[in-house]
């Protein structure tokens, strides 16, 4: 219970509460309830729940144990909650230790690495989010309170991992250390809580074999699975509830394909009636009516995988990563740092644009509106366009998780550096003894891989790229076609822009030709843009930025009918967003809209907006 901030007094005998009071029954006995605040649990976490086998039952706001199926108690959600938070923290040290190890002079790295410890301040020592948050605070300050705490991090960890072998703890995160020196295996997590789960995801299973199937990437990528017999077998595939940022994910614990069933449920609705929308929703909420409804309703299940087919394809692309190599069985060992390798996001980002690639040559219509058809777009234009947009994504989002090979080479150095120090210490050196023969398998597994990604770009540059932007050239014109026809003369300039820069790679005799309808396009895109009343507000501030960006790169005079739509559009925005955030409850939603709507204020100089944006801030 001490993480509660409850101890045993061994005098007394008297178990004391975080005030340091006797704790009556009653306050025991409420810790023994069942747990019904899931509604409070980060997004992040309740995914981690699951990935570790534990459902959420959202109608009663409990979590339901692997092995029971009972719902378990607020002391043990709230221990296995700060188990994650622990995990987490662990990463961030382990990141903001290489960042100020590496950068040791860098104020913005500083500053980096501030922002990472906010990210789990709830569980970073004291004394070093005290120096953190400290505005004047030195670098080298900063660095040796990162590098103490990271060091008490890793000693935790090497106490949970050796003192019963492998925990389940050890689980909850991919940043413990190692725990034997070279496991065959670690404690594998079963995919399905029930035999209901395990009807549907055969079922999807099927159906996801069947849609892959029609194109030649998914062929591909579904041989992988075959087994000696010549039969396809794919992970497990789960259906249940996870962040709502993914529309699947691949689980490298379980060897699962887990699918977000708010995805499904999203598509399903559409099916109804409006007014039938909301009362739906709240029935096929229910697992088990939802699972019902999908075994019954073979045509609602090919229509969502039809639909997700590219998320679904990019998480196979991942398991089939894990299925060739070790990587991921080293960092579940805790042979290597806990990092979403980038490399291993490139290649699934590829992949699916291969994917999206076959589609659009057979049929134009069928991707234009795909939301990952930029992504395929910016591979063709400039295969290093394509990783660095995703590098700049990933690092973003998960700035203690995405790591390149490099940066994870980087990473594990470091480990090993602070292993060998602990080994000074008689008492430690046997464990860290065995870690380090863990590590250095790891760091075999991790060069492996780093061989292995680059061999295979390096085919695909000089062996498919090439054809591929051919082809993929000779469809713009295509799509330009719809979204004309559909009235989108924004989509038709960004795409002219994308063909610009693949002509200019490819096919350089037609830049000029494509130069000049970009030049009369800009034109006729500033004068629509604010005449179509279709369009929402961020759609036309994200074209506006197009046209602002594109005079920009050409290093010419903005015509004032844009200069007009630029002041018009950025005072609309500034009191769209001032006026949200008046309503808005929410103090961290609340700071978003203010932030926006100074951003747009500050674009025009708007001094009077500025300062009713000023006088609301203050106002609550």
């Amino acid at each position: 219970m001490e993480f509660l901030g409850y101890r045993f007094d061994e005098k007394t005998g008297i178990i004391l509460s975080p005030t340091n009071q006797p704790t009556s029954r009653s306050e025991i006995s409420s810790l023994l309830q069942p747990f019904t605040s899931i509604e409070e649990v980060k997004p992040e976490s309740r995914t981690g729940l699951i990935t570790v086998g534990y459902r959420i039952d959202y109608q009663t706001g409990h979590i339901l144990d692997p092995k029971t199926k009972k719902p378990i108690n607020r002391l043990e959600a709230t221990a296995l909650l700060y188990s994650f938070a622990l995990g987490n923290k662990h990463l961030i040290l382990e990141r903001a230790h290489h960042l100020s190890s590496s950068y040791p002079d860098s104020s913005s790295v500083s500053d980096m690495v501030r922002e990472l410890l906010s990210r789990e301040k709830g569980v970073m020592p004291q004394e070093l989010m005290s120096v953190a948050d400290t505005a004047k605070t030195n670098s080298a300050n900063l660095r040796q309170q990162v590098e103490q705490a990271y060091i008490h991090s890793t000693q935790f960890w090497d106490g949970q991992s050796f003192s019963d072998g492998i925990k389940k703890s050890n689980l909850l995160t991919r940043s413990s250390p190692p725990t034997a020196p070279h496991p065959r295996s670690y404690p594998k997590i079963p995919i399905y809580f029930d035999e209901t789960e395990k009807k549907v995801g055969k079922v999807l299973s099927q159906d996801i074999t069947t849609r892959l199937s029609l194109n030649p990437v998914g062929r591909e990528l579904l041989s992988k699975f075959k087994d000696r017999f010549g039969r396809i077998k794919l992970p497990g595939v789960l259906v249940t509830w996870i962040d709502p940022r993914a529309g699947a994910i691949y689980n490298s614990q379980s060897k699962s394909l887990i699918v977000n069933q708010q995805y499904i449920l999203d598509g399903l609705l559409s099916d109804f009636p409006e007014k039938d929308r909301d009362k739906m929703g709240q029935q096929l909420g229910d697992p088990k009516k939802l699972a019902d409804y999908l075994l019954k309703n073979p045509k609602a299940r090919a229509r969502f995988v039809t639909q997700n087919d590219v998320p679904i394809l990019h998480e196979l692309t991942h398991a089939w990563q894990d299925k060739r190599g070790h990587l991921f069985l080293e960092m579940n060992r805790g042979h290597l740092p806990g990092v979403d390798p980038l490399e291993s996001e490139y290649e699934a980002f590829l992949n699916q644009s291969r994917y999206i690639h076959y589609q659009l040559m057979k049929d134009a219509e069928s991707v234009a509106w795909n939301r990952y058809l930029s992504t395929y777009l910016s591979f063709m234009v400039d295969f290093d366009l394509g990783t660095e947009s995703i590098h700049q994504t990933y690092s973003r989002d998960w700035p203690e998780g995405a790591a390149t090979f490099a940066t994870t080479d980087s990473l594990q150095t470091e480990r090993l550096g602070v292993t060998r120090r602990l080994m000074e210490d008689p008492n430690q050196r046997v464990i860290q003894q065995i870690k380090i023969r863990g590590m250095k398998h790891g760091t075999r597994v991790l060069q492996e891989e780093k061989s292995d990604y680059k061999r295979r770009m390096d085919q695909f540059l000089k062996t498919e790229y090439p054809q591929l932007r051919q082809e993929a050239y000779a469809q713009i014109p295509k799509l330009s076609s719809i979204y004309i026809n559909k009235g989108r003369l924004d989509y038709t300039f960004s795409l002219l822009r994308l063909q610009l820069l693949l002509a200019k790679a490819i096919k350089p005799q037609d830049v000029s030709r494509i130069e000049k309808d970009l030049g009369t396009n800009a034109l006729i895109v500033t004068d629509w843009l604010p005449r179509d009343s279709s369009l929402t507000l961020e759609d036309k501030l994200g074209s506006l930025h197009n046209l602002l960006d594109y005079y920009d790169q050409k290093k010419e005079p903005r015509p004032k009918a844009l200069q007009d739509l630029r002041f018009s559009l950025c005072t609309q925005a500034a009191n769209t967003y001032l006026d949200s955030a008046h309503r808005e409850t929410d103090p961290k939603n609340r700071s978003v809209y203010m932030d926006a709507a100074e951003f747009y204020a500050k674009e025009i100089n708007d001094t009077k907006l500025l300062e009713a944006i000023q006088k609301e801030r203050t106002a609550k």
